[in-house]
């Protein structure tokens, strides 16, 4: 009898502990199973069948085992803190032409790397994306989005790799994305981009390529590591060594010299046409004056001559006159 119950004992301690794995395991909720499954529903342009397709079930664990889920997630080992959840979303190539619903996607906290190379996907890279703040990989290549690239991305600390090249991107490259710490991979040719190039420091970065675009101005320091194909061809104007023309002064420094100065030239002329008008004034009375005297020799003896003052006063820049000239005819 007490062999029997210390067996029963056994197998309850073994189905425990089967039960808490599956719990551990089974580490994203409903909710965010549900939310990854509506996030590829709206990839593939709201075609309700593309998740079972690929094997995205909300009712089975994504990390269950290496088929699970179509064998398109990949889930945190044992030791991380993260275990049973998604840390790679690898769709790479599956004929995708939706659009990226980020709100969806980043329901998944721990969510470390996002491939979305080689389909049709349309539309623009959300700004929600900066919602994701764990990611390290985002590879949209190779796509049909346009748009502007979001300021939020700089937002993203742990980002590694940035991949946006081959799509119909267009307007500036946000000059945030240069202070991400992190970078190491930017890639951003064949596209629409104009404006400057951010002051990358590329002194750690293992890829750099904006070739293919309508960008102008300087490239960044030390861009001799990457050739001079990361950055032709593009719009005219693209200069700094050692694969272009050096570098003259800025557009932006160019502007404020010319703020500058334009007040001065404005100052000069007023000062010469001011000169010029006092100086015709004095001409004109001296004139005046002469001609007087030569009809007053004329005139009956004991006559008095009249006298005339020109004052010429100047505004001050705290709106009191102060006085120019004071010439008495």
């Amino acid at each position: 009898m007490a062999k029997l119950l210390a067996a029963l004992a056994a197998a309850l301690v073994v189905v425990l502990l089967a039960c808490c794995s599956c719990v551990v395991r089974g580490g994203e909720s409903q909710e965010v199973r549900e939310s990854l499954v509506n996030f590829l529903t709206a990839l593939a342009g709201g075609d309700g069948q593309a998740a079972l397709r690929l094997g995205w079930d909300a009712s089975v664990d994504p990390c269950g085992g290496t088929t699970s889920w179509g064998g398109t997630v990949r889930c945190f080992e044992n030791k991380s803190e993260n275990f049973g959840k998604i840390k790679k979303i690898l769709l790479e190539g599956r004929g995708l032409s939706g659009t990226i619903d980020a709100a969806l996607l980043c329901a998944a906290p721990a969510v470390r790397v996002v491939n979305l190379l080689g389909n049709s996907l349309r539309g623009g890279l959300p700004a929600g994306i900066s919602a994701c703040l764990g990611l390290t990989q985002l590879l949209v290549s190779g796509n049909q989005l346009s748009g502007s690239l979001p300021t939020s991305l700089a937002q993203l600390g742990q980002l590694e790799v940035l991949d946006v090249s081959g799509n119909n991107f267009s307007g500036e490259i946000p000059a945030g994305l240069s202070k991400l710490g992190k970078l190491v991979r930017f890639m951003a040719n064949d596209n629409h981009f104009n404006g400057t190039i951010p002051e990358f420091n590329l002194d750690g970065f293992q890829n750099f390529t904006v070739s293919n675009n309508n960008l102008t101005g300087p490239i960044p320091k030390n861009a001799e590591r990457f050739g001079n194909a990361s950055f032709w061809p593009n719009a005219a104007g693209m200069c700094g060594g050692p694969f272009f023309d050096p570098c003259q002064q800025s557009p932006s420094g160019e502007g404020r010299h010319k703020k500058r100065t334009v007040p001065k030239i404005v100052m000069y002329l007023g000062y010469v046409l001011l000169g010029a008008a006092i100086l015709a004034f004095v001409l004109y009375k001296i004139c005046s004056k002469k001609k007087r005297s030569k009809l007053g020799r004329k005139a009956k003896p004991g006559g008095r001559g009249r006298s005339e003052k020109l004052v010429v006063y100047e505004f001050q820049s705290n709106g009191s006159l102060a006085k120019l000239l004071h010439v008495v005819m």
